[in-house]
């Protein structure tokens, strides 16, 4: 009986592994034939814009640019999502001190990455990242113990000292102030990423980051 339930569950698991890998390939088709189209579409928007247009012309025009854009972006997106998807999802580090906020990204992140970890705050992240190789970490900005631009810092001082390849660290935070975004790049982050943020650009931030995962550009 335990056999035939092993059995099952086994099954179980390789078939929806199977309908992720087809609900991949999926998207990254889809995605890429739209490119196509969508090419024509925007460069025939920047032909006509060079010409004499009347003013409502010219504004059914950038409306059509407008969509357009959109759409691109949609189809980026989607891309970046079937990379990740596709990509047996990387190990991940979230670093924040908010209860909350760490059971949101856990739930954000649920099937999509191969290990998550958590943080209460940078300095055991930092402690954390010392023990094992991490391929993205989420840095919360304020925290207490240790903020997030002094634990980033230490991440990549790590990283040189062991010679490792570097990890992406992309800062999660509430402060979006031109001076926040520079501290965060410099400190080491490759992204600043702006609380709140919805589960498809989180995703598609952290795929933006990783190896292509063997699909074709």
């Amino acid at each position: 009986m335990l056999q035939r339930r092993n059995r099952e569950l086994a099954q179980a698991r390789d078939g929806a592994a199977i309908a992720d890998q087809a609900k991949s390939r999926f998207l990254a088709s889809t995605s890429h034939e739209l490119r196509t189209p969508l090419n024509a579409i925007l460069g025939a928007c920047e032909v006509v814009d060079g010409s004499h247009l009347s003013p409502v012309e010219r504004e059914a025009l950038a409306g059509a640019r407008h969509a357009g854009h959109h759409l691109l972006f949609l189809v980026n997106s989607m891309i970046d999502l079937s990379k990740l998807e596709s990509g047996a999802a990387p190990s991940v580090l979230i670093v924040d001190d908010s209860p909350d906020n760490r059971l949101l990204l856990r739930v954000f992140l649920n099937g999509a990455v191969t290990a998550l970890d958590e943080a209460e705050d940078g300095a055991q992240g930092v402690e954390m990242f010392r023990a094992r190789r991490y391929d993205v970490v989420l840095m919360d900005m304020h925290m207490p113990v240790m903020g997030g631009i002094e634990a980033t810092r230490a991440m990549r001082a790590l990283e040189a000292q062991r010679g490792d390849a570097p990890a992406t660290i992309l800062a999660l935070t509430a402060d979006d102030s031109l001076d926040d975004r520079r501290r965060s790049t410099e400190a080491g982050c490759d992204e600043h990423l702006v609380k709140p943020i919805s589960k498809k650009a989180l995703l598609a931030a952290i795929a933006a980051h990783q190896p292509d995962a063997g699909h074709a550009a």
